[in-house]
């Protein structure tokens, strides 16, 4: 007796299946991030802007961004009052205890701390992360020169139990301000026409 021939179902090949589906996926990410990148950019504008005026000269009224040496500063920004230069915002990098620190420093246009924030850090949750601490920051505000860690002239009292991080603080603050007296030198900033 014959035996049936058996006939094995045909079997499509799972990679146009794939493909299809890599390629729908790479559109629909393509298409929300055309749709949601406006919205992000004036997230981040938005941002900038109020760092810049939380630690600006008071009564600033307006923001523009200079050249500045990287080995100084990560990004300069004069602050105007109407067409007066009032001072400077100076983003920073310091080495923090738990890694990089990222900070921006107002300097008045005499030189002086007018206001820091720190946009991230690593810090240790519950010690090295008290330097975030508004109390802390305000210990800044009116130092020139060269600041320091410690007790004294020209000095800040660290957070208890974040030596490391308080002297980061510090270094940021040095930065920028070191940054400010350098483009001050070159001539400092000037108000083009036409500038908001």
């Amino acid at each position: 007796m014959k035996e049936p021939k058996s006939h094995t179902p045909s079997r499509h090949s799972p990679a146009p299946v794939l493909a299809g589906t890599i390629l729908f996926a790479l559109v629909l990410v393509l298409l929300v991030r055309l749709l949601t990148a406006g919205a992000i950019f004036r997230g981040t504008e938005e941002a900038r802007q109020t760092v810049l005026e939380s630690v600006a000269p008071s009564d600033s009224t307006a923001f523009s961004q200079l050249p500045c040496d990287p080995a100084m500063a990560d990004g300069m920004y004069a602050a105007w009052q109407g067409e007066a230069l009032a001072g400077y915002c100076v983003a920073v990098t310091a080495d923090g205890f738990g890694g990089p620190m990222e900070l921006m420093v107002g300097v008045s246009a005499q030189g002086s701390v007018t206001g820091v924030a720190i946009l991230s850090h690593s810090e240790t949750p519950g010690l090295g992360d008290g330097v975030d601490d508004p109390a802390f920051l305000e210990r800044f505000l009116d130092l020139s020169g060269t600041v320091r860690i410690g007790t004294g002239s020209n000095a800040v009292e660290a957070v208890s139990g974040a030596t490391e991080s308080s002297r980061a603080v510090a270094q940021g603050v040095n930065q920028a301000l070191a940054a400010v007296a350098a483009y001050s030198a070159e001539g400092g900033a000037v108000r083009e026409e036409g500038e908001n």
